[in-house]
């Protein structure tokens, strides 16, 4: 038999019982991160209604145009209906379209 006595190092102790749980400590604080800004953006998504009037829906209709050529509406941002009309009247000048084919694919073109 030892005639050792057993002394116990509660601080010790301690440390180690911090240190094994450490990693399960950080994984939940971070799902609380993340659970706490995802409830977040989902109250400031909530106040966000968009544009109400005809105005603010028309501007930001524009938010997203670069250059206009797929777009619905004819004229973009910083042009005239005018400037629209002179170039329309020289692409029909320059192809003299014939057929309703040739005429549709000139204005396309315009």
């Amino acid at each position: 038999m030892s005639t050792e006595q057993f002394v116990f190092d509660r601080e010790a102790f301690l440390k180690k019982c911090v240190a094994d749980r450490a990693d399960q400590f950080a994984a939940e604080a971070v799902e609380d991160a993340a659970f706490a800004k995802m409830m977040a953006n989902r109250r400031n998504a909530a106040k966000s209604t968009g544009p109400r009037t005809p105005e603010g829906k028309a501007a930001s209709s524009q938010n997203r145009l670069a250059h206009g050529l797929c777009s619905s509406a004819l004229l973009v941002r910083g042009e005239s209906q005018e400037q629209f009309d002179a170039l329309r009247a020289e692409v029909i000048a320059a192809y003299q379209p014939a057929t309703a084919e040739e005429r549709m694919l000139t204005d396309h073109f315009a």
